[in-house]
């Protein structure tokens, strides 16, 4: 959806395919709220992606009763829950996503096909120069000089031929220490969820009847799992402990209800009732796998994960243990209306897990995991700044080495540009929090496959290092100076720099290509 908007706006035509009748994904289609860090509200966010969020905040403001607090609130979240800072209805995040593409294809040839699927690919040399899709409008192939695989399983990988891997990976493959110890299992797949929506309604009685697997599922209990699928017990992601939420709690705990309410009915006027997105972890189906079986299993599967959460509606409602005594709470009622369905479950399950291409560099554990970098666990917070920002270990120098540490760097953007990934050493070395050394003292670097890494060597002024994809304004003396002045002198030796796979600095360093140039790489 991004790209598209994107390049429509940069005048490409554009074809933009979606397998169920909404557009967006996780956030309508699938009904899942958007799990955003905490410091979205100023950062981490791309322009395209905060002007969605600022439409559906404009929305609730023009379209519905709000009160006069919550229309005047800069950062409205209509649902006030606590996973997302703007938890919405996801009819109300489709009608903005569609205006967004109504206001691409009134100014460019930006073409929207819903419920349709892609079933081949032309590709040759490795270049995909064609897909084929089937819809409601018959089947449609489309040429383009750029295509983009933004389904939820990858499901271009395999009709491309693709390199591509699904499942659970062997230790032995990746070396990472979390990795399943035996052979690789594409089968032992994350699990999937059909998400649901709930309304209170005092007086409401109308109970979903038993599903044919309920007996199954209230007695069945996982041998990870703390209680019964049907229960209150479930599991601390961060740790695996066990954890009990109540399903309503007061005014600012960390309940079950709030954990992804889309609408919080007190800011309506009149006031409404709430309505909630189930996506607990009572509800996640992992029993079979959905991605990369034959169409028999898939559906299997498909078919499982939807009467689990019906099981789990009708537990809810009938024989749910309250917390003042008694069991149900039958004034629950399934919302379908604000998810497009007529029988309250979102239109497709939500999937954690999709087919990965096997990748040039693939990220791993060793990357971003505590456990398989010494030093990560905040007790080394220079380590942990060096091996994130140049993708090597660091660990303790050995008695006797050769050491050395880095001086400070006026900007942190300066060293994070001069210490992406990609040439595999720890220049420069790790960033000195104060006063001009690093507290854990000099550290010896490896590159991940255990190999010494290379110190840097001295460079003249006015040269190009023979270190490929070193420049001279890489030296210390030259990263105090001017962001624009070390500019001015990587632009001089640029053209030199190596242009093999990996090299991210240089890049990052060349003036930006205008408009028209973009246009040209992206293709008619």
């Amino acid at each position: 959806m991004a790209a598209a908007l994107a390049a429509a706006r940069m005048g490409c035509s554009v074809v933009l395919t979606e397998p169920t009748r909404w557009v967006g994904g996780q956030l309508t289609s699938q009904a899942v709220p958007a799990d955003e860090h905490p410091w979205i509200e100023s950062t981490g966010a791309t322009a395209s992606y905060r002007q969605m969020r600022e439409a559906v905040r404009q929305r609730y403001r023009d379209t519905l009763p709000l009160t006069e607090e919550a229309r005047q609130d800069p950062h409205l979240n209509p649902g006030k829950a606590w996973v997302s800072a703007i938890a919405a209805e996801p009819v109300v995040i489709h009608a903005v996503l569609r205006d967004l593409l109504r206001a691409e294809a009134a100014r460019g040839p930006l073409h929207l096909l819903l419920s349709t699927v892609p079933v081949s690919a032309d590709v040759h040399d490795d270049r995909v120069e064609a897909v084929s899709f089937t819809g409601p409008e018959g089947d449609v192939t489309v040429t383009a000089g750029y295509v983009l695989d933004a389904t939820e399983e990858g499901d271009l990988l395999p009709l491309t031929g693709c390199e591509h891997v699904v499942g659970a990976e062997s230790a032995a493959d990746t070396g990472e220490p979390h990795a399943l110890d035996g052979p690789a299992d594409p089968f032992d797949q994350q699990a999937v969820t059909w998400c649901f929506a709930l309304e209170r309604v005092p007086g409401h009685a109308d109970v979903v009847g038993r599903p044919a697997a309920y007996g199954f599922w209230r007695d069945y209990q996982a041998p990870h799992w703390p209680g019964p699928q049907l229960g209150w017990a479930t599991t601390e992601p961060e740790t695996g402990l066990p954890l009990r939420r109540p399903l309503f709690g007061p005014t600012g705990e960390q309940d079950l209800w709030s954990f992804r309410r889309i609408r919080h009915g007190a800011s309506w006027v009149p006031a409404v009732p709430d309505v909630t997105l189930v996506n607990w972890p009572q509800v996640d189906y992992w029993l079979a796998p959905m991605t990369g079986v034959d169409a028999e299993h898939r559906a299997r599967a498909r078919a499982g994960a939807r009467e689990l959460s019906l099981a789990f509606v009708h537990w809810l409602q009938t024989d749910a243990p309250r917390p003042e005594g008694g069991t149900g709470y039958p004034d629950l009622a399934l919302r379908g209306d604000v998810l497009g369905t007529d029988d309250g479950l979102a239109m497709e399950p939500y999937v954690r897990e999709a087919r990965r291409i096997r990748a040039v560099t693939t990220v791993l554990e060793q990357h971003v995991g505590v456990v398989a970098r010494p030093g990560a666990d905040g007790r080394s917070a220079s380590a942990t700044r060096s091996a994130a920002a140049t993708g090597s270990t660091c660990t303790p120098a050995r008695p006797g080495a050769d050491t050395w540490t880095s001086r400070r760097t006026r900007s942190r953007y300066r060293w994070e540009r001069s210490c992406r990934s990609g040439w595999r050493t720890c220049w420069p070395r790790a960033r000195a929090s104060a006063p001009r050394t690093s507290p854990t003292g000099a550290t010896g670097c490896t590159r991940w496959s255990g190999a010494p890494a290379r110190p840097p060597g001295p460079s003249r002024p006015g040269a190009c290092s023979t270190v490929p994809g070193r420049c001279p304004c890489e030296s210390s003396r030259t990263w105090r100076s001017s962001r624009a002045a070390c500019r001015r002198r990587v632009s001089s030796c640029t053209g030199r720099m190596s242009s093999a796979v990996g090299n991210v600095e240089a890049p990052l360093l060349r003036p930006r290509p205008s408009l028209l140039d973009r246009r040209t790489r992206l293709g008619p």
